[in-house]
């Protein structure tokens, strides 16, 4: 009888912990953009509270000297300043059974975090530009808009990098997304 009520009890702690929880991080890809970026990534939960988001697109040109940072977008001189970007970013949710409790929507990974980012920029075939990392820490949330659309906003501290002039600076981060999701 022990080993019966041992058994039950195992398979019902498996049972309950297997199933999904509604606060649960959900993986997705997605289109993105804003002003002055357009990409594509994908959002990919690591546990219930961390969560990797990838994206690749092209936006404009991020200028460093000592410093000093600048950003640049379109054509100026027949110099255009588009070029393609990478950038991760891991986000560490603190909200998530909050919005849970109040009732509000917790679809597309709504919720409050902590994150940090890296963006590496391509804009390297431009002498005075450099091909350049930026990494920030930042507070933000994504929110959404229906089912499909989400809103993402963050706003932090950043170091910038050029790796072809050896420039560096630190800088205030912030950005705007807007985004569709495919589930």
């Amino acid at each position: 009888m022990k080993k019966i009520t041992l058994l039950s009890m195992l398979l019902v702690s498996i049972l309950s912990f297997s199933q999904e929880k509604k606060s649960s991080l959900s993986n997705f890809f997605k289109i993105e953009g804003f002003i002055d970026k357009i990409g594509i990534g994908y959002e990919y939960p690591i546990n219930d509270r961390l969560l990797l988001d990838l994206n690749t697109g092209i936006g404009g040109a991020n200028i460093i000297y000592p410093n000093e940072i600048s950003y640049k977008l379109g054509k100026d001189n027949d110099i255009s300043y588009s070029g393609i970007f990478i950038k991760g970013q891991l986000r560490y949710y603190i909200s998530r059974e909050n919005r849970e409790n109040k009732n509000r929507s917790l679809v597309n990974n709504a919720g409050s975090f902590i994150g940090i980012q890296s963006k590496f920029n391509f804009n390297g075939n431009k002498d005075y530009i450099g091909k350049t990392l930026l990494t920030d820490v930042h507070f933000g949330q994504q929110l959404p808009l229906g089912n499909r659309f989400i809103f993402r906003y963050h706003i932090g501290v950043g170091y910038a990098n050029n790796f072809d002039l050896n420039y560096n600076t630190l800088y205030p981060a912030f950005n705007f997304t807007f985004g569709y999701t495919f589930k």
